[in-house]
């Protein structure tokens, strides 16, 4: 689970972290640290899967 995070000089990923962090989902540590996985795609899945 994101519970913080730690940004520097990297502008356009505030809200998918936010949104990480308000999903309290478990994520995989391999997908947050893989840059070709944009962290846009996390929060849509953790969402998609809450409310299915």
């Amino acid at each position: 689970m994101v519970v913080a995070d730690m940004n520097v000089n990297v502008w356009d990923v505030t809200d998918a972290v936010k949104g990480l962090i308000r999903s309290a989902a478990q994520i995989d540590p391999a997908l947050l640290t893989d840059p070709s996985v944009p962290l846009e795609s996390l929060v849509t899945s953790r969402v998609q899967q809450a409310t299915c």
